[in-house]
């Protein structure tokens, strides 16, 4: 399986333990679940394990910026869709991905106030 589209399941990351073991997924989508309310602290830990992974959506989650903690193993990710999640303050660990944040747009991941939307160089994040 390539391709697996999870959005508005209501899902925690217990579901994230079963997706580490798809070794072939290049394209997952978690949007809008109820990772923020999850039973398990290590849940984005184990999709570390998805080194061919290019696009990872998971919008509207409410994530924190420890996400990125575990993000250093996705070699191959190009698209990163983390709009509507509790992210600010400084996002160091993006750099251990491989994200091209050189390139298009204005990107500030460093910080951002209430009112200002998160700005990216990234060639894709939405």
């Amino acid at each position: 399986m390539e391709i697996l589209d999870l959005s508005y399941n209501y899902l925690n990351d217990s579901i994230l333990l079963s997706l580490s073991e798809l070794s072939s997924l290049r394209c997952l989508d978690l949007s809008f679940n109820r990772f923020e309310r999850s039973s398990h602290p290590r849940g984005f830990q184990w999709l570390s394990r998805l080194t061919k992974l290019e696009s990872l959506n998971s919008r509207g989650n409410s994530l924190k910026n420890s996400i990125f903690l575990h993000m250093r193993n996705l070699s191959s990710l190009k698209t990163l869709s983390l709009s509507g999640n509790q992210l600010g303050g400084k996002l160091l660990h993006i750099q251990d991905c491989s994200l091209d944040i050189q390139s298009s747009g204005d990107v500030n991941l460093t910080s951002r106030t209430e009112t200002e939307p998160p700005k990216s160089r990234a060639k894709s994040l939405t």
